[in-house]
Parts: C-alpha cells; sequence; structure tokens
C-alpha cells in the first residue's frame, strides 16, 4: 500500500444480527456473525474486490429520475433547487443518457440503463469512494462490459476509489487492484488481483479458482471439491472456519483460530499450514482459459478497447 492516507481503512470491523424467538415477548436467542474482525485498506484510485456475501438495492419507482438522482444532493444540503436541476443533467451526461431522461420514471429503463441512474446516483454528492454491491450480476454479458468500461472510466477521470462486491471472477479479475476473499465472515485472503489468481494460498481460494472452466479437454486438472455445506453464521465452527469443509484441515485447525498473515509482498492468508500445502494445479495449468469465463473477460477487453461516446446504447 501507499504512503497516502488511505481512503478507507476498515480495522477488524465486526457486524452482528440478533436472532429472535416468541411472538408476543420476543427474546434474543443469539446472534448471527455477519462480519468478524475484518480489516483492509483501499488507496485513492484502487479497486478492492471482495468476494463475499451479496446484498441489494433498487430505484424507488414512484420517483423520477430527476428526483432520484437529487435527493442525495437534498439530504447533504448540496446546491440550490436550481443548481441540483443542472446538476442531475450533468450526472446523466457522465453516465452515458440523455439530460431529457431525467422526467422518466424507472420503469422506463432498461437494466443497463438502470445500473447507470444508479452510478450516476452515487457520484451525485462527489465521493471518493464507492460501495460497488454486485453491481452487474443481473445483466448479461455484453451489458456487463459496458457497465464495467462505465466504472473504469469514471475511475481514471474522478479518481474514486471502489470497494467492488461480486461472486463472478472474471468481472473481478478485469476491474480490480486487489481481491479480498471472505468466508463465514472472516477475511481468509488478501492480495493483488495477479498474485491472488496466480498463486492462490488459501484452499477456499483455491477451491474457488478451481472452478473456473478450460475449454481444452486435452487439459487435464484437479477439480478441488469441498464436502459438505457452509456452516451457518448463527453457529460458525470453532478455529478455522473453514476446517469442516477443508481437504488439508488438520487437528490444529478445529482449536486455534488462524491470523491473517503475511506471506510476502503484501499477499495476507489466514491459514495455518499454507506454506506445506502442495500447490494448486490451477495455478499451473497450461494454456488459455475458457468457457463462460473467458466470453466475459473478451467481452470487457473488447468494451474497454472501444471508444465510449458521450451517449452510450444500453438496450
Amino acid at each position: 500500500m501507499s504512503e497516502i492516507a488511505p481512503v478507507l481503512q476498515v480495522d477488524r470491523l465486526v457486524k452482528h444480527f440478533p436472532v429472535s424467538r416468541g411472538l408476543i415477548r420476543r427474546k434474543v436467542i443469539g446472534m448471527v456473525r455477519a462480519v468478524e474482525g475484518v480489516s483492509f485498506e483501499i488507496a485513492r484510485g484502487e479497486t478492492l474486490a471482495l468476494v463475499g456475501e451479496s446484498g441489494c438495492a433498487s430505484l424507488n419507482p414512484r420517483m423520477t429520475v430527476g428526483e432520484i438522482l437529487a435527493e442525495p444532493m437534498a439530504v447533504h444540503d448540496l446546491h440550490t433547487e436550481a443548481e441540483r436541476e443542472t446538476r442531475v443533467g450533468e450526472l446523466l451526461d457522465v453516465v452515458g443518457l440523455l439530460p431529457e431522461q431525467a422526467r422518466r420514471y424507472p420503469h422506463q429503463f432498461s437494466g443497463g440503463q438502470r445500473q447507470r441512474i444508479g452510478i450516476a446516483r452515487a457520484l451525485a454528492v462527489n465521493p471518493d469512494l464507492i460501495v460497488c454491491d454486485e453491481p452487474v450480476s443481473a445483466l448479461d454479458v455484453s451489458i456487463q462490459a459496458q457497465i464495467v468500461n462505465l466504472l473504469q472510466n469514471l475511475q481514471r477521470r474522478f479518481g474514486l476509489s471502489y470497494l467492488f462486491i461480486a461472486h463472478d471472477l472474471a468481472v473481478v479479475k478485469h476491474i480490480s487492484d486487489r481481491v479480498a476473499v471472505m468466508y463465514l465472515g472472516k477475511l481468509v485472503e488478501i492480495a493483488s488481483k495477479r498474485d491472488l489468481y496466480e498463486r492462490p494460498l488459501h484452499p477456499y481460494t483455491q477451491a474457488l479458482l478451481s472452478a473456473i472452466p478450460r475449454p481444452d479437454p486435452r487439459v487435464r486438472r484437479k477439480r478441488m471439491l469441498l464436502a459438505g455445506d457452509v456452516p451457518s453464521p448463527f453457529a460458525p465452527p470453532s478455529g478455522c472456519r473453514f476446517h469442516t469443509r477443508c481437504p488439508f484441515a488438520q487437528a490444529r485447525c478445529r482449536e486455534d483460530e488462524p491470523l491473517l498473515r503475511e506471506a510476502g509482498d503484501g499477499h495476507r492468508v489466514a491459514c495455518h499450514f499454507y506454506e506445506t500445502l502442495p500447490a494448486p494445479s490451477i495455478a499451473a495449468a497450461a494454456g488459455p482459459a475458457a468457457g463462460k469465463f473467458v466470453e466475459r473477460l473478451a467481452a470487457f477487453e473488447a468494451a474497454k478497447q472501444a471508444r465510449t461516446p458521450t451517449v452510450i446504447p444500453t438496450s
């Protein structure tokens, strides 16, 4: 990380949700441990991808797009009403939509256009950091590529930082600078994009990457299949939370929780035995990656090479 102060610094973040029982006299019987002791930093202009649980958000169907974009400015007491109207037009133009579309309602837009509106809303208050929670998961490949390309263009233009939460490994590989992998609310590995994809150290990361398909049937490699189901965050396992599914688990894993420790060049991993694990075949396998994974990467690269006009078709 740079010596310049990070845009976001998270230190041992914890988020628990109470679980209640009873209809009349409700009683808290436990906690869902959604996030447990998570720490990371994001530098200015950096994209940290987080492979973890997803959330959701939506546009108010009863508000016009202009009202949706003006609302954050009103909440933060930014600009006069006339200035907000001008700013709404500017925001729509920045994300490749027409200013006159401010009078329309969300249902009058395609999925890709609605994502652009969401991005414009995030830009309304001139942020340094944007949290992108599954921003392209509901879109087809070509529209995904357009939205990812737009996010990267905006990042270069405004110096934005992104916390990019996603499950699609092609999207993550294309947009991220670094990648953090979570399991049951804990960070298990964090590294530069290149290092993580080429040298995954944690068994869970190795299992995720081993699922990426390859098109050439002559290229053989061993898929790491995980046994059992993901344990409940209501009662996570003791020690390493991954030990119930890890093919390399030992007695210590059931008792001691591993710390996220340095493995070289900013690569950190939470595994007691990562130095002695067999090298994953996915990192050494020859030949190009393929299938839908490569289709997405190719679409992203094509969108990146294209010169984006002021108004971008999104239908």
